[in-house]
């Protein structure tokens, strides 16, 4: 069984994006991660010691919680999937880059999809840089799509 994430923002233009998947990969045997990393932030001090995290710990809790109650709500999206075969995965990093990439490696995933934005005219001609570095750094096979 292919392992297949779904990297994505957790808003509306990306959750109408996802039966476009559909339309370009088979995922009726596949297990399928909808997938959204959150960055989190530090805040140092003059003596460079790290003062704060925003959001805190609590605050983290709760939008991860969120999140996931948001993503869980889109397997209704997908006409193939198994209930069995799909999870939702949200994860907080300083650089979530980094971590969905290291998360691609621990899983041993076959392909990773990214739903980008749509970009006016003079942007069309570059990709996000979370786009990017997954293309440069995920082993495995990527799949961009543009949500309209």
């Amino acid at each position: 069984m292919k392992k297949i994430v779904i990297c994505m923002n957790a808003d509306n233009k990306s959750f109408e994006t996802l039966p476009e998947i559909e339309k370009q990969i088979d995922l009726s045997d596949a297990q399928v991660y909808l997938m959204h990393t959150w960055s989190v932030e530090a805040y140092p001090l003059e003596d460079h010691h790290v003062a704060a995290f925003y959001p805190n710990k609590e605050q983290a809790n709760s939008i991860t919680e969120k999140m996931q109650a948001s993503l869980h709500k889109q397997a209704a999206r997908f006409k193939n999937v198994k209930a069995e075969n799909f999870k939702v995965e949200v994860r907080t990093s300083p650089s979530p880059k980094r971590e969905t990439v290291n998360y691609l490696n621990e899983h041993n995933i076959d392909l990773v999809v990214v739903l980008t934005p749509q970009k006016d005219k003079l942007k069309n001609f570059f990709h996000s840089s979370f786009t990017n570095y997954l293309a440069a750094h995920a082993p495995c096979d990527l799949l961009m799509i543009r949500q309209k």
